[in-house]
């Protein structure tokens, strides 16, 4: 097997372990409430066995330090290299094409999906298939893609399946599980914009890993000679989750996720000096100064050694487990492609 290959089952099995390890069971449960009186003895001893923890993270020690040591045979700076390359074609890939990348054939069968299905709403109460229908009729897929631009986001925000922030849900009791919602989009992240509703409230946007509805303010429209200077910039990566990015003059412009990327300035001794997009006049992009905090922060991509693979994987473990990403929080596949994003591993 050879060494790039090796490397990358070696982080996987750890990744494995990381989207296993997620605290939403990470801290130890308190001891199950006493059961009513009335409740007799077998129901008492399922709802014991049901709040007993996993035993795993009873015997694995919920720490990346001594299963990052088992990476022996780290990246060389020729093979860190060809990926990050590879990396930057895939991550800039949304203001380089001209066509949906993704199937608008798989896209239309979930809706069929939707509007076939029994969905529950936030209020518990089944949702009348009118509203659906509706939604659907809103996303004008017929004339799909109805334009081609590129864009940037500019504020963290969540991609939708559906035009609409309100969730369809399998049964009344279903929370968090709604299936509408897909992931989130960081700060920076370029993006092309290929459609829009037929009110004009959500654009359709593709990134280089996902598609979705978001809503049109988390989007500047960037021009060709933005897109340059940005895909040729140095880049800093965010290792801390919920990191301040403050302007220059001390404005909090967002609290940025591991894995989001900024365009690198250059040093100063407590921060780290970079660019970052907000909307403009007609929501083009302009570009301001701001500062991030030298411990949230690292030039990308970081080498791929033991030390760096448990410092953000024991970052990552921090964040709860979250359905689509849901209240910023991390599903098993975002925790994935943040760890390999911060050395410079793109993942579809």
């Amino acid at each position: 097997m050879r060494p790039v290959q090796r490397n990358a089952l070696m982080s996987t099995l750890m990744m494995a372990i990381i989207a296993a390890s997620l605290p939403l069971w990470a801290e130890q449960p308190p001891p199950p409430p006493t059961a009513p009186e009335q409740i007799a003895s077998p129901i008492r001893e399922v709802i014991r066995e049901v709040v007993v923890p996993l035993e795993d993270l009873r015997t694995i020690p919920q720490d990346l330090t001594a299963l990052a040591k088992a990476l022996t045979a780290p990246l060389s700076n020729e093979q860190q290299q060809q990926l990050r390359q590879q990396f930057h074609t895939q991550y800039f890939a949304p203001w380089s094409g001209t066509e949906p990348q993704f199937s608008t054939e798989l896209l239309s069968e979930r809706y069929r999906h939707l509007l076939e299905g029994t969905w529950y709403g936030e209020n518990r109460q089944q949702v009348e298939p009118e509203r659906v229908r509706q939604l659907v009729t809103l996303t004008d897929w017929d004339h799909f893609p109805s334009m081609c631009r590129q864009g940037l986001v500019i504020k963290p925000t969540m991609v939708r399946i559906l035009p609409t922030i309100r969730p369809l849900y399998e049964a009344p009791d279903d929370f968090p599980f709604d299936h509408l919602q897909f992931a989130e989009l960081k700060p920076q992240e370029p993006v092309r914009i290929l459609h829009t509703s037929k009110d004009g409230t959500w654009l359709y946007v593709e990134t280089s890993s996902l598609s979705g509805w978001v809503e049109p303010e988390a989007m500047a429209l960037v021009d060709n000679a933005a897109v340059q200077r940005l895909t040729q910039a140095k880049q800093l990566v965010i290792m801390r989750d919920f990191a301040p990015v403050h302007t220059v003059g001390g404005k909090v412009l967002t609290q940025a996720k591991i894995g989001t990327l900024y365009p690198l300035l250059h040093e100063e001794a407590d921060h780290w000096l970079v660019e970052a997009a907000t909307a403009g006049i007609d929501q083009q992009a302009t570009f301001t100064r701001a500062r991030i905090a030298k411990e949230d922060g690292r030039p990308h991509p970081l080498p791929f050694i033991a030390d760096n693979l448990a410092l953000i994987g024991n970052e990552l473990l921090k964040t709860p487990y979250g359905w689509g990403e849901v209240f910023r929080n991390r599903d098993c596949s975002a925790t994935t492609r943040d760890f390999f994003l911060a050395f410079g591993l793109w993942l579809p």
